[in-house]
């Protein structure tokens, strides 16, 4: 009702909202109300994430920057656990329900990453094929490990036998606190570790954005403008196969972009990074077998109580 009173009391004929997939629902919630009161005001929407989960779209702008700034935290774990004996880097980056921010940045330190752990994909922590065995072993062979975990992999973490783990808490300080329980120094293969945890949080999306995002901006804000000066409302404007389009805002709703762990650029990342398959029957499940330039897939939720990588 604020928004309506505002939109009215201003007398706009157009409004161009910025944002992620919650503002884009409230974007369409608006349409509906300014088609019911017989308003002429047009929406437009131009999707901005760092966390790159809006669907449909082959990417969201402020992604590259973002990227290109969680990489530079990735350098410093790197660097700070080939400095120290049996030196393990953790790194901690935003993604609550997508790992597209983790992979690209993992991705862009090749030979740095041994592991980058996402919502989309399950692990289990202990056993032989667990995560806790496969970075002792990369401890023993290779004398430094740096693993990149996205803020939502506490959704996936099972046990020895697939049941769910309750991860309470920041799943970065939580599972730090597993591997300084693990390598206690009780056995050679659980020989003492010296832990170095990363943690950019909001800096990774503070940074001036690079070249590439500014003319992306600047590319969907002229063409959400030619959308309402055309008369369309109630849409979004995004790249699709590289072209710019406008998109109803009705095809986005309850769907996210999540990152296909059975896809080829998730491929290429466990490639990179030597990591096992973990656990694949609790992996996150895609609509369809088409995959965005930037790895991603579409799934279909239940509404914003949910997310789209839990089902």
């Amino acid at each position: 009702d604020g928004t309506m009173r505002g939109v009215e009391r201003a007398g706009l004929d157009a409004l161009f909202v910025v944002g992620g997939d919650g503002t884009m629902r409230g974007a369409n919630a608006l349409c509906d109300e300014l088609a019911a009161r017989g308003s002429t005001c047009c929406v437009a929407v131009v999707p901005k994430t760092i966390d790159n989960d809006i669907p449909l779209v082959d990417r969201s702008f402020g992604f590259d920057t973002a990227v290109a700034e969680a990489k530079r935290f990735v350098d410093v774990a790197a660097v700070e656990a080939r400095s120290f004996p049996r030196g393990l880097g953790v790194v901690r980056l935003m993604g609550r329900d997508a790992g597209f921010l983790a992979v690209h940045a993992a991705l862009a330190a090749p030979g740095d990453v041994d592991a980058c752990l996402v919502p989309e994909k399950a692990f289990a922590l202990d056993g032989p094929d667990g995560l806790l065995a496969y970075v002792a072993d990369r401890l023993e062979r290779r004398g430094s490990a740096v693993l990149v975990v996205a803020e939502g992999v506490g959704a996936r973490v099972v046990d020895g036998a697939g049941e769910s783990v309750e991860v309470s808490g920041d799943v970065g300080p939580w599972l730090c606190d597993r591997f300084r329980d693990f390598f206690d120094g009780s056995s050679p293969l659980r020989a003492k570790a010296s832990l170095k945890y990363v943690d950019p949080s909001y800096a990774v999306r503070a940074a001036p954005s690079n070249a590439a995002d500014t003319i992306f901006c600047s590319r969907l804000a002229q063409h959400a403008v030619h959308g309402a000066l055309a008369g369309y409302t109630a849409f979004a404007v995004g790249a699709v196969n590289t072209h710019l389009a406008e998109i109803p805002l009705s095809d986005f709703a309850n769907r996210a972009a999540v990152c296909s762990v059975s896809g080829r650029l998730f491929g290429d990342l466990v490639r990179s990074t030597g990591q096992p398959s973990f656990v694949r029957e609790y992996d996150a499940v895609c609509d369809d077998d088409l995959e965005s330039p930037t790895g991603g897939c579409v799934v279909t939720w239940g509404g914003p109580t949910e997310t789209g990588v839990v089902k």
